[in-house]
């Protein structure tokens, strides 16, 4: 009787299977697409947006998901991004987010970016905000935001085309103050060795760099934030922007 029942009920065994195999293919699928890579763009050649990109790489190490940044020309990683042919901007400013609805804030930043002034070493400067810049003669680079809305209705300025010139105007007094981001500043002085110019003051202004995803990928920005707000709550995020700024600067080599 027990033999009988269990073959009649062949087609029953057959009809689970099948349900546990679709199950387990969907089941598959979904996972699949979980962990797919996914593919982030930064601006080229700027040591912040490097550092950005290799602390976001942590994050998403955290929540378990892969992911890549790619550098590319400003203009163009900002199409990508918008576009949704990558998934989002490793780092830019807040008003990337006003100005482009296609892109999602996490709305904590990842880190900061600081504006500082380099003067000569000795020279008998205040600077601890930006109202001091009044005071001397600055030497700032073209097309940079954050320097030139620290300057606006100033006319106490050289304006350069190429952030090479910066360190090199101030080493041969020919302004009092180049303003540019601190890594940045450093590293203008190992490439240039330049030995007589240094950071001064305090950091004039602090701009804060957040995360920005394509909107297709809006429901993640509750997990990145809550991973955000972790990591620089124990310093773990202070301690990687640290880190990788000094193996940047490791890696200069100064101009021969």
């Amino acid at each position: 009787m027990i033999i009988y029942n269990f073959f009649n009920s062949n087609s029953n065994i057959k009809k689970n299977l099948y349900i546990l195999l679709l199950a387990i293919f969907f089941s598959s699928s979904t996972t699949s697409q979980t962990l797919e890579k996914m593919s982030f763009v930064r601006i080229q050649d700027m040591a912040g947006q490097e550092v950005g990109g290799r602390i976001l790489l942590d994050v998403y190490k955290r929540l378990g998901i892969p992911a890549e940044v790619i550098p590319m020309p400003g203009k163009r990683a900002l199409r990508e991004a918008i576009s949704g042919r990558k998934d989002g901007e490793s780092v830019r400013i807040y008003a990337v987010g006003e100005k482009y609805p296609e892109l999602v804030r996490v709305p904590t930043p990842l880190f900061d970016f600081l504006t500082m002034g380099f003067a000569q070493k000795g020279a008998d400067i205040t600077l601890n905000q930006p109202k001091d810049l009044e005071n001397y003669v600055i030497v700032r680079t073209s097309g940079v935001q954050h320097t030139k809305n620290m300057t606006e209705g100033m006319d106490n300025i050289y304006i350069v085309e190429s952030s090479d010139l910066l360190m090199p105007f101030v080493s041969l007094k020919r302004a009092d103050i180049a303003l540019t981001g601190r890594l940045n500043g450093l590293i203008l002085l190992k490439k240039g060795n330049i030995t007589n110019v240094e950071a001064v003051g305090q950091p004039l202004q602090v701009n804060p760099l957040y995360h920005y995803l394509n909107k297709r990928h809006a429901h993640l920005v509750p997990k990145i934030d809550a991973v955000i707000r972790e990591m620089r709550a124990s310093g773990e995020i202070s301690a990687l922007k640290a880190r990788y700024e000094q193996e940047y600067l490791d890696s200069v080599v100064a101009d021969q």
